[in-house]
């Protein structure tokens, strides 16, 4: 079949309109969840690829088959050759990095074969904080960066280390110690409402002394620009993939994903290539718009490739935050991090003073994301230093850090874990739904169709009216191959949306 047919009018209104049902659920089993992810170990990750200057410590990209971008050495490779079947296709998606087209196809094994609709649409779960159902919670992240467009150095990130000066006692925010105008708070920590002085910006290069980032398995591009911040907030991530709080089908693709090869992918330790403060060259230089052209030049502002760091949490690269949610809606995830970081030289001390914050959004509106039993918005977390961390650690004292994280996830917890489907949602209910989704022209059709057809799987959908919602969606022809038609059928009409159609 050839393109999306015209919406027909048949059966409008069928379905009366109205909101999903309310949450009120209870954690529990995951229905239909697949036993064959396994325990213990994180599995490996991809380091992003295709920044420029990005160095070669990495050490590759864990996943079979992923590309060996700038940067990356050679691990694994799976081969190019995908496996048969929709849902080995899928896994190969997810091991290669590419979880969009890896969700895709699970959609599509789903609507086309019984037992993809068994095993697959029946771990569909409801998401508090989205306040509707999904196979499964894909987050993105990004780094907005603001730097003088002349800085060329090593961003200092929070967990790196400088050699600073005693004198002037322990200095406040504004001057940290004797450190003349750099302190942090100055012009551009503006808040997360708007762009807030935090123009585009990019690093040239990916490895090198900025922060922590010890742990392998970091995106070697988040770790230069966040440093033990965005450690610990991939680390947080990763125990709950594993624990399968983002859908059953991410936690089997965490577990089949193979252990890392050689250093590690996205190895990232703390002043591993390089520059000091690289205050007029180093292996940075050009990192910033405006600098020379150092190792790979310069980078564009929203620069940097889409690469995953684990399955479901998408790095989306460097850029302002409008190009950033623009890549968060293509790549297909749900929330997005976003990552404000302002840098602050100071050429007569050589020192580097570097602020970071982040803040958690819904990926389609750019709005902070609401608690769902207190419709409370999630501000942006704090605003740190590499000056206050260092100092703080010293001194044996708290860093803030582990504090930021932990309240974070303490609302992901709460609002992102997918939880049993509301027992309030019977029949009547599942018509009201699905009368919602169908009510107007579905652009995204894969994941709106196999919402209905979980419904279906779970008898809480009539077959003559899956039939009639799949018409709407499709047109009456396509809507009865799908709802009626052999398995052949059935993949000739998913087959157009599909990444190799």
């Amino acid at each position: 079949p050839g393109g999306d047919p015209a919406s027909a009018g048949a059966n409008a209104g069928a379905y009366p309109g109205g909101d999903p049902a309310s949450a009120g659920a209870n954690a529990g089993a995951y229905p239909g969840a697949n036993a064959g992810s396994a325990a213990g170990a994180n599995p490996g990750e991809a380091t992003a690829t295709g920044y420029p200057g990005a160095e070669g410590a990495s050490g590759g990209g864990a996943y079979p088959g992923a590309g060996a971008g700038p940067g990356q050495g050679g691990g694994a490779v799976a081969s190019a050759k995908p496996p048969e079947g929709l849902e080995g296709k899928a896994y190969w998606s997810f091991k290669r990095g590419k979880d969009a087209d890896a969700m895709k196809y699970l959609y599509a094994y789903g609507l086309s074969d019984d037992q993809g609709a068994q095993s697959v649409l029946s771990t569909i779960r409801w998401v508090p904080g989205l306040k509707r159902p999904s196979l499964a919670v894909r987050f993105g992240a990004g780094v907005q960066v603001t730097a003088p467009p002349t800085f060329k150095g090593d961003p200092k990130a929070l967990g790196s280390t400088q050699k600073l000066p005693t004198r002037g006692g322990g200095g406040g925010r504004g001057g940290e110690g004797g450190f003349g105008d750099a302190g942090a708070g100055a012009e551009g920590a503006g808040g997360f409402g708007g762009e807030g002085g935090y123009g585009p910006g990019g690093f040239a290069g990916g490895g090198g002394g900025g922060g922590g980032g010890k742990a392998a398995g970091i995106n070697p591009v988040l770790a230069r620009n966040t440093g033990d911040l965005g450690e610990k907030l991939v680390a947080a991530y990763k125990e709950r993939l594993m624990r399968g709080d983002y859908g059953a089908v991410l936690k089997k693709a965490a577990g089949e994903a193979p252990a890392p090869s050689g250093g590690g992918a996205g190895a990232y330790g703390a002043e591993a290539a390089g520059a000091q403060a690289g205050f007029g060259g180093g292996k940075f230089a050009g990192g910033y718009p405006g600098g020379g052209a150092g190792a790979g030049g310069g980078a564009q502002a929203g620069g940097g490739d889409v690469a995953q760091i684990a399955p479901g949490l998408t790095m989306l690269g460097v850029g302002s935050q409008k190009e950033l949610l623009a890549k968060a809606k293509e790549a297909g995830v749900d929330v997005f991090l976003l990552f404000k970081v302002s840098i602050k030289p100071n050429p007569k001390t050589r020192l580097v003073i570097n602020e970071a914050s982040f803040a958690l959004l819904d990926a389609k509106t750019g709005q902070s994301l609401a608690d769902a039993k207190t419709r409370k918005k999630l501000p942006p977390s704090r605003k740190l230093t590499n000056m206050d961390v260092q100092k703080s650690r010293a001194a044996g004292k708290d860093d803030g850090i582990d504090r930021e994280v932990d309240k974070l996830f303490a609302f992901v917890d709460a609002n992102l874990k997918m939880v049993d489907l509301p027992a309030a949602l019977n029949a009547e209910n599942v018509l009201k739904r699905v009368g919602s989704l169908i009510a107007k022209p579905v652009d995204d059709k894969l994941p709106v169709l196999s919402e209905i057809r979980m419904y279906n799987v779970k008898g809480l959908l009539q077959d003559a009216h899956l039939s009639k919602a799949y018409e709407k969606v499709l047109g009456v022809d396509f809507g009865r191959m799908l709802a009626t038609g052999t398995d052949e059928d059935k993949h000739k009409v998913v087959q157009r949306w599909l990444p190799d159609a």
